[in-house]
């Protein structure tokens, strides 16, 4: 949770047009706080590529209220947004998400009401994770700085692999010698 994408190239929405090679769907799942959530050139990547972006809470939403349902209005988001977009929409998070949501309760046939309440868990439960994780990180700064001198500069030399860096030039160094 401490670091979030924020570059297109973190969600990889090139590389799952590529891996899905001659499949018609590709699908990319993360948590929700993670997208841009206003505009960003990962959702053009997204309809142009017809790579649909899903959440954690769409996901929960979906296996929820599971019945042998059609996808494939939710497979070909892209498709239908790239069709009704104007070039200046396509980096939209709100047009995505919006179109996103209005699919899944037309193929689950369910009201937005339900669709909210499992977001709003979605939220909720990022938020312990993330109190969970700042106490986390908070007591490991307090037992730092409890260490002694000595015992912290052992850690950051081994943090920062600093005496595997040497090995690894001292062998690169034997290597040539041996070789010439």
């Amino acid at each position: 949770m401490s670091r979030t994408a924020k570059n297109q190239k973190d969600f990889k929405v090139d590389a799952q047009n590529e891996w899905r090679r001659t499949d018609d769907y590709a699908m990319l799942v993360g948590q929700f706080c993670h997208f841009p959530n206003k505009s960003s050139a990962i959702y053009r990547q997204a309809i142009t590529k017809n790579v649909t972006l899903f959440s954690y809470a769409h996901l929960h939403f979906m296996f929820k209220f599971y019945k042998r349902n059609d996808f494939e209005l939710l497979w070909n988001v892209g498709k239908n947004l790239k069709n009704c977009l104007h070039d200046n929409e396509l980096k939209s998070a709100k047009k995505y998400w919006e179109k996103i949501d209005t699919v899944i309760l037309k193929i689950f046939d369910q009201t937005p009401t339900s669709l909210e309440k499992i977001k709003r868990l979605d939220v909720e439960t990022t938020r312990k994770l993330g109190k969970e994780g700042i106490a986390y990180w908070e007591n490991k700064i307090t037992e730092l700085m409890g260490l002694s001198k000595q015992e912290a500069i052992r850690r950051l030399i081994k943090s920062e692999k600093i005496e595997a860096k040497i090995d690894q030039i001292r062998k690169m160094i034997a290597e040539k010698g041996d070789n010439e």
